[in-house]
């Protein structure tokens, strides 16, 4: 049976686009600072996090120093990010996240064909 796959890769001006528009969309409190930096956790339970530091908490305190995005999160924040840009990306199909050794991280489309029965 054939199957299609498709790999996406971020730049970190991407991923930092993609997750800052997330969370906007998604009202997740930040503070309003430059990013300091951006880590990608690949957890032993293969669970992946990226979490974002930012310079300085907000003037008015309430906003946190870093956010957090679970596995879902990221993977909804890169869909979005490719609408925006109108990158292609199959309805169907079985989305997943993949990290890479230099600790990059990539959206992975999988769609499985099966053939048509006429």
């Amino acid at each position: 049976m054939p199957m299609e796959y498709r790999e996406i890769g971020f730049t970190d001006p991407e991923k930092e686009a993609a997750i800052l528009n997330y969370c906007l969309m998604h009202d997740i409190t930040m503070p309003e600072s430059d990013i300091r930096e951006l880590i990608i956790e690949d957890g032993a339970t293969e669970e992946i996090t990226l979490k974002l530091n930012f310079n300085a908490l907000s003037e008015t305190g309430i906003a946190p120093d870093s956010i957090t995005l679970n596995q879902e999160q990221i993977a909804a924040a890169f869909v979005l990010y490719c609408q925006a840009c109108k990158i292609p990306i199959p309805r169907v199909g079985l989305r997943s996240l993949r990290v890479s050794d230099n600790n990059q991280i990539s959206l992975v489309v999988r769609i499985d064909r099966t053939p048509r029965k006429d």
